[in-house]
């Protein structure tokens, strides 16, 4: 009698703890954010811009949280300031991914992909790898064309290679090189600027794959 009701209650259990996981809603997926790395200037703002046309993707930058971190103390965005900026959030790792990472999850477009373009630190990237089902996308151009295409454009008035070659001092020093090691795939930005959309669409295409869409 004993034996018989122990086996029993081993019976009751398993069939209870199958009803507990049948009941159990299933994990929703996580959601695809794609980053873009690179150094200054290599072309992350027109590339990110362009994927995120030809995927229907949700756009973000790194920058609109450093510009917003300035803003907020009611600065100018300068040369200094932007320094500011930038050791203010190596003290702080992680904090520009985290305040990204709540405004994706904030988003209603479910199923939607997120781009992320300007990770600079390994921290942030840790917090994105954590949060999301990430493809990095590394992003190469020479450093004179790189330079040429920052002064072209103009951003700030002292601009020069002296304050550049800072930047990129300033921006390895936070960990970037370690941020561009291992990508899902690397894109050379070197050809002209009407050869953007179809690099994006191949782009899309291998990161669609590897989502099995």
């Amino acid at each position: 009698m004993i034996r018989r009701a122990r086996m029993t209650a081993l019976v009751a259990a398993a069939m209870l703890a199958s009803a507990l996981l049948s009941s159990t809603p299933e994990a929703r997926p996580r959601q695809r954010v794609v980053v873009l790395v690179g150094l200054p200037g290599s072309g992350k703002t027109t590339q990110s811009k362009s994927l995120a046309r030809v995927m229907n993707a949700r756009r973000h930058t790194c920058g609109d949280v450093v510009r917003g971190w300035i803003k907020a103390r009611g600065l100018a965005y300068t040369p200094k300031n932007d320094r500011m900026a930038s050791r203010h959030f190596a003290r702080t790792p992680g904090e520009i991914a985290r305040q990204l990472s709540a405004k994706i999850k904030r988003s209603r477009a479910a199923g939607r992909t997120h781009i992320v373009d300007g990770v600079r630190s390994p921290a942030d990237m840790k917090v994105l790898r954590q949060e999301f089902d990430v493809r990095v996308v590394a992003l190469k151009l020479p450093k004179k064309l790189r330079y040429q295409r920052m002064l072209d454009r103009g951003r700030f008035a002292n601009e020069d290679h002296a304050y550049l070659k800072a930047r990129d001092r300033r921006e390895i020093g936070l960990g970037l090189l370690h941020v561009l090691r291992k990508p899902f795939m690397r894109l050379d930005t070197s050809g002209p600027l009407t050869g953007v959309g179809k690099r994006s669409r191949a782009m899309a295409t291998k990161l669609k794959q590897s989502w099995g869409q």
